[in-house]
């Protein structure tokens, strides 16, 4: 299991002495939005989508869970119906726990409570920053904002700049920010002619990452956060 330090350490331990151990193939969905959700998933392997349907029956995508994360955590003492749908885009091992296992574990296991809270501290700042960056900032911002997340997740160094190592559709960045397909070309299109990047079979390079962290306000995130 990657990603497991400090604290989700402890988070892990528990999980993998209590937990059920499932498998979800790519595509699968794990937690549908409007149902209330009975169990807190641990990521062992795999990635998970985070996604809402708008009203115009566009989806927009949002965090991605990657292992070591938890999955359904806002549900601890909190019994609503999931906002979310959650989907595996690729084949993923999770470590699955009743809610209510987990909320008598934490009443009773100190150092657990303590990591798994400090857990869904770090997690939750990436949502926050989505939200300030997608939702607050302009349309062109968050396109900003979601060209820097790429860069660091994907972002290889190369002569030219940062080659993002990944296609990437106009639809996958529309997407995440609720824009059309149609205004995620223009702002490309603007970038690409004022020389800042360069877009080629779907990969991006960007020549001047400093510039979109200065136009976006950049807070310096940490690259844990700073990610989709």
């Amino acid at each position: 299991m990657s990603g497991k330090t400090g604290e989700n350490d402890k988070v892990y331990r528990v999980f993998s002495a209590s937990a059920a151990d499932i498998t979800v193939p790519k595509g699968g969905c794990i937690i549908r939005e409007g149902e209330p959700p009975q169990y807190l998933y641990f990521i062992r392997q795999g990635e998970v989508q985070l996604s809402k349907p708008s009203a115009e029956d566009k989806v927009f995508t949002f965090e991605k869970k990657r292992p070591g994360q938890l999955l359904a955590a806002s549900h601890l003492f909190n019994p609503i119906p999931s906002l979310f749908q959650a989907d595996s885009i690729e084949d993923s091992r999770l470590l699955r726990l009743p809610i209510t296992d987990v909320e008598n574990l934490t009443a009773h296991d100190y150092e657990f409570a303590v990591a798994l809270f400090k857990q869904l501290n770090a997690e939750n700042g990436v949502l926050l920053s989505q939200c300030r960056d997608y939702i607050f900032c302009g349309s062109r911002q968050a396109v900003y904002a979601v060209l820097i997340r790429l860069a660091n997740e994907y972002g290889v160094n190369i002569e030219q700049g940062i080659l993002i190592n990944k296609k990437v559709t106009n639809q996958e960045i529309a997407d995440h920010i609720g824009l059309s397909r149609e205004s995620i070309n223009r702002i490309l299109n603007r970038l690409n002619q004022a020389g800042i990047l360069f877009v080629q079979s779907k990969y991006i390079v960007l020549y001047n990452l400093e510039r979109l962290a200065e136009e976006l306000g950049c807070y310096q995130c940490n690259h844990q956060t700073c990610k989709l």
